[in-house]
Formats: structure tokens, sequence, C-alpha cells
């Protein structure tokens, strides 16, 4: 059996398993895979009818930057070819208001401030400093100079013709991830975001496991994913919101309100089905759940952690987030087949320990 062909190859992953409503309900699915690192991230970005690109595709790092590097943070020292080191700065969209609050009070500022700055950012959607309405213009300037609304990069934006928005951003160390955007037409709006940059499982069918593992995500960069299009949609919200008032949409007149009115563009759901292996990045992963379900609102139950099956890092979910959805990527019924296209299934010791571990999770 080959299983890497030479040319660009199909893989449909079908298999669905649910049980006891905790464990996993894993949707068909499709993935690309090509001859080089830059064709499959062409491919794996253009696997949906996408409209229109904002800006044109590289997965070249930028100079001084080596896009091997293996960095811990999203704010951190350059490559060592690179003779400077940019300033850091407080990440307006990932910072704890806490945090916050202690350096605004070492600038000498109240600490309410905090709050109205997490509010701007996290609930109004801003995209400029100058929008904060009610913070004082030399706030305005400090944080102009010491903060950044967020740290990751767009380096591509496709917008499908069903309003799916797909992003690739680019990290300060050159990697680049994706992040999806994914309307319903009940309202929904659900993010599917990545926990690493590559993969090191090594899935045949799967883009990002060809590329190989670059690093891990920080619990910075994952909530960050989260946080932007959480944003996005709060200012899309009251800005449809305000036209509605207006009558701008309606010939004048004022709408009826709906029982969506307000809540129609929430971000809704989570799915860490983007690029890299939740699980092989545990520790991170799970700092970035507690911190979007307790700084972004977003329940427990409303995301999902999909993974080969990580066998040691399942049972610990059962114990650390209990109420966070699990899908499993089974593919196939029998070792031998499973193991041709996961070829992590015979690490963590294949089937049969994975089921036995399933069945210990949900009781």
């Amino acid at each position: 059996m080959t299983l890497m062909p030479s040319t660009l190859r199909k893989s449909i992953l079908v298999v669905s398993l649910m049980m006891a409503g905790r464990v996993v309900i894993l949707r068909p699915c499709f993935a690309w895979v090509a001859t080089s690192r830059q064709s499959k991230m062409h491919q794996n970005l253009r696997s949906v009818d996408f409209r229109y690109a904002t800006r044109p595709f590289s997965c070249a790092a930028p100079a001084g930057i080596s896009s091997s590097s293996r960095l811990g943070s999203a704010v951190t020292d350059q490559a060592s070819s690179s003779t400077t080191t940019a300033p850091m700065k407080v990440n307006l969209h990932t910072i704890p208001v806490d945090e916050l609050e202690v350096i605004l009070k070492s600038w000498g500022h109240p600490k309410y401030r905090a709050q109205q700055i997490s509010n701007w950012v996290r609930v109004q959607g801003v995209t400029t400093i100058d929008d904060m309405k009610n913070i004082p213009k030399a706030l305005k300037e400090q944080l102009k100079e010491h903060a950044t609304l967020g740290t990751l990069q767009l380096d591509t934006e496709l917008i499908s013709k069903d309003g799916t928005i797909k992003r690739a951003y680019r990290l300060a160390d050159g990697q680049l991830i994706e992040s999806v955007l994914m309307p319903y037409q009940d309202g929904r709006y659900t993010a599917c975001i990545s926990s690493q940059a590559g993969c090191a499982q090594g899935c045949v069918f799967c883009a990002t496991g060809q590329m190989g593992f670059s690093r891990q995500l920080t619990p910075d960069e994952i909530l960050e994913q989260v946080s932007r299009f959480s944003s996005e949609l709060a200012a899309r919200d009251k800005e449809e919101q305000k036209e509605s008032a207006s009558g701008k949409k309606t010939g004048g007149k004022k709408p009826a309100p709906t029982k969506n009115h307000g809540r129609s563009t929430r971000l809704s759901n989570i799915v860490f089905m983007g690029m890299g292996e939740p699980l092989a990045n545990y520790r991170n992963v799970k700092t970035a759940v507690q911190r979007i379900h307790d700084e972004l609102g977003i329940g427990h139950r409303k995301i999902t952690i999909s993974t080969v099956g990580i066998v040691p890092n399942i049972a610990k979910m059962a114990t650390d987030l209990p109420q966070v959805r699990l899908a499993v990527s089974l593919h196939c019924a029998t070792d031998e087949e499973r193991t041709a296209l996961l070829p992590a299934n015979r690490r963590n010791g294949g089937l049969k320990e994975l089921m036995q571990t399933l069945q210990e999770y949900i009781q």
C-alpha cells in the first residue's frame, strides 16, 4: 500500500462514534495531501470553494526569522541571525484583566480602566486604540506605545459564498497557523482553531500531518484565535443593531424585535480541529480552554477537542475538563488499516487500548 502518493490525493474520513453524549461525533471531512510543503499549505487553504483572498499567500518566513524556530511565547526574541529584538508589548486580546490592572496602576491610572479596555477589545470589538472613546488621551498614547491589539498577523483570508472565513495567521517567529469561522443558518458561529504549528502525528490524509511538527502554540496564541473572531462578531452585531434601530435596512421603519436580537452573531462554539494534535499540547490547550470559558464566556459543553487518540491525555481530560466534548478520529475498524493511515495508532497502544480508555472516560 502506497501511503504517500506523488500526486494530490483526497481522503474522506467517514467514521462516526458517539458514546453517552460525551465522546465523539466525527463528521465526514476532507483533507488534501500534496508533494511539497508550500503546495500542501496552498491546497489546505483552498480545500473550500472561496471567492477571494485578501493577500497573496507565502509560506516563507520573514527575513531574519527561522521558519523552524522553537519559541515558547508569542512575543520573544527572534532568531539568532536577527540583530535587533522588537520590544515586548502587552497583548490586549489575551492579557487577564487583573494583570492589566497591575500594569495600569504602575502607569498611574485607576484599576477600573482595565475593565473598560477589556470591554472595548472583547465586547465592542474595536480595531484601533483610538476607538476607545472613554479612555483618556494620555492612557491611549501609553497603550499605543506599550500595547497591541493582538500578535497574530493576518497573512491570508479567504471567504466562501456561505460566509465561512478561513485565515492563515503568521506568528512572531514566522510560523503559519490556520483558523476558520463557520456560520450556521440558525445563527450559531463556530470557530475551528489550531493548537500547534504543524503536527507530529503523520496522518497520511492530512496536509498538516505531512508538513511535520514545528512547535507548540502557547495558551495566548490559542486564546487569541478565539478572541479575534469573538470580538469581530461582537462588533458586527452592534453595527447591525444600530442599523436596525435607525431603520436603514427597513426603509425607515424600525423592525420588531426577535428572540435572537443581540445574539445572532455571537461566537457560540469552539472546535480544536485546526492545525495540530490538541492532546499533544495538553497543558497549553487546557489552560486556553479554561480561559476561553472564564474570560470569553463560552461554556465548556460548547468546546470540542479532537484527537487521533492520545490515550494518556484522554484519561486526564476526564478529570481536568469533564464537561468539554471529546472527538476521536477512528477512521478504521482494524489496527492494521488504522496504523497505515494514522501512525500514532501503534504508538498509543492500538484500538483496544483506545476503546478501553474511552469506556472509562464516559463512566
